[in-house]
């Protein structure tokens, strides 16, 4: 008998030990991961390593809640109690399944299963959760009864640097302030229509908070249709990438001071051209406003890269072409007085083709500005008076130009008319020559230029040597020319007759003188011997 109960006090004591080491209890904010230690393999579990059947050897899918007491034999299981996931407040936990069926081939998101937020991960396996990221996301302010064995959980306290493409912004929740809309560029889904264009709506994913009901409904990667209004929202950054575009008034400035790279006009200088040689600076200013409709088109079109944005983009490859290719046609249809004189005209014309230009975007341009324009290394009044002078030396030179013009024109004039007569000379000339022959027409030229010299009031030679070298005719017109410029009375009352030496075979006429002689008709008024070495006498 005493033995019996010695016994019996002995299995006592062993079956309050097993008991105690069978015994688990999970402590608060902790999770009990389990692992079985012997068992056969059910077939559903032959594929995975977290093992969703009880039987099977592993860890198992399911946890051990805390505040609870669960009997689980020493010797055949494991109890790992790891920390709740927590997840900040303001931010989101992002979830990567290290087991589950083969991840997708054609999407980076797996598909969505129900699973009670990642915490029942039985439900999750046998529902055919896929290996890989996961759409669904952790709202923060919370903690999370997470497999940690089944499940990796990112938050902004885990994320490190560039892990998974991920930075802790984007585990933050995003929030859209008044004034702008939140343009969504999904990174899933169906091809968009076109390149450029937005995709249309859909349905029922609580503002792309539901990535798996928007993939479902035929959602398109790309910018969206749909912008986000003010508020705070759960997005997925695997999913979609937010943009944020102003819509509030935004005034930009083209100027000469230095602005902060973070805005949309820090790359827009003081404007700077060059009329009619003189260099002028203006500063402008800009205002636009860009409607939440026009938000989708503006990032489809000009890209989402976060590091510029796309309304910098806007500013700088749409808005400011148009200002410089309109002052670089003003500066050549301008004149610098007219240009001064005209700033009204110029900003208005600039004015109006700001607003058709951005009205291709759906952007309103609101107003355009020009400061007063201002002339480099000197005042306006000063550039004026510079200019005014200018002209007049200019006007002075344009008419002493016209006048040389002129000049010159006259000149060519009556060369070509001097050019004419002597084209009419030698016609005459030749002409001449055909009818009358070259000797003649050259004596004749001779005697004719002869005949225009000064003769001399006494000729010393006799009228043998006179004679010798010229006809009868010719000598005789010749000494009556001489007589009556000498003798003007007796124009046209006398003549003068020379007598041919018989020598010479003339006949005719008076009778010879000793070595010729002029003899006047009226003798007792004038006598004119020639004589050698003679002298000129007068009765």
């Amino acid at each position: 008998m005493p033995i019996l109960l010695l016994i019996v006090a002995i299995l006592l004591v062993a079956a309050v030990v097993y008991l105690a080491r069978s015994t688990v209890r999970v402590p608060p904010g902790h999770v009990g991961v389990v692992y079985r230690r012997y068992g056969v393999v059910h077939r559903d579990d032959r594929d995975r390593e977290i093992r969703v059947h009880p039987s099977s050897p592993g860890y198992q899918a399911d946890t051990l809640r805390p505040d609870r007491v669960y009997l689980r034999p020493a010797f055949l299981y494991r109890v790992e109690n790891v920390p709740r996931t927590s997840v900040p407040p303001g931010t989101i936990g992002l979830v990567i399944a290290k087991d589950g069926a083969p991840p997708p081939l054609t999407r980076s998101l797996c598909a969505a299963v129900a699973c009670a937020g990642f915490e029942d991960g039985a439900a999750f396996l046998a529902g055919g959760g896929e290996k890989g990221r996961q759409p669904g996301v952790l709202p923060g302010d919370a903690s999370y009864a997470v497999n940690t064995r089944l499940f990796e959980v990112i938050t902004v306290d885990t994320v490190g640097t560039g892990r998974d493409d991920l930075t802790a912004d984007d585990l933050r929740e995003v929030e859209i302030p008044e004034g702008s809309a939140g343009v969504v560029v999904v990174r899933e889904g169906e091809a968009p229509e076109e390149e450029g264009s937005v995709g249309h709506r859909v349905p029922g994913h609580e503002d792309f908070q539901l990535p798996a009901v928007f993939l479902a409904g035929g959602g398109q990667r790309g910018a969206q249709e749909q912008t986000l209004s003010r508020g705070r929202y759960r997005i997925n950054p695997w999913f979609a990438q937010i943009i944020k575009i102003p819509t509030r008034v935004i005034v930009l400035e083209w100027s000469k001071w230095t602005k902060p790279t973070t805005n949309f006009d820090s790359a827009l200088g003081q404007i700077r051209i060059n009329v009619e040689g003189y260099w002028i600076r203006i500063d402008m200013t800009q205002t636009i406003r860009i409607p939440a409709k026009a938000a989708p088109g503006l990032v489809s079109r000009l890209g989402a890269d976060a590091e510029s944005g796309p309304v910098r983009r806007f500013v700088d490859k749409v808005l400011a072409p148009t200002v410089e290719g309109y002052f670089h046609r003003a500066q050549a249809g301008y004149t610098i007085m007219d240009f001064l004189a005209n700033g009204e005209e110029v900003r208005l014309n600039l004015e109006k083709l700001v607003r058709d230009a951005l009205s291709e975007w759906d952007v309103e341009a609101i107003s355009t500005t020009l400061s007063e324009f201002e002339p480099e290394g000197t005042t306006l009044d000063e550039l004026r008076r510079s200019i005014a002078d200018e002209r007049e030396r200019q006007e002075m030179l344009r008419h002493r130009y016209t006048s040389a013009e002129l000049a010159a024109k006259t000149t060519r004039i009556e060369i070509g008319l001097d050019r004419e007569r002597e084209k009419l000379a030698v016609v005459k000339l030749e002409e001449q020559v055909r009818i009358l022959g070259k000797d003649t027409v050259a004596l004749n030229q001779f005697l004719a230029e002869l005949a225009k010299m000064n003769v001399p009031q006494y000729v010393g030679t006799d009228a043998q040597a006179l004679l010798q070298y010229m006809p009868l005719s010719a000598a005789q017109d010749l000494i009556n020319n001489a007589l009556r410029r000498q003798y003007p009375q007796v124009e046209g009352q006398h003549r003068v007759e020379i007598a041919r030496d018989p020598a010479q075979g003339g006949s005719g006429g008076p009778a010879p003188l000793e070595d010729g002689a002029i003899d006047v008709d009226d003798p007792g008024e004038w006598t004119v011997p020639l004589r050698r070495g003679g002298d000129t006498g007068r009765g």
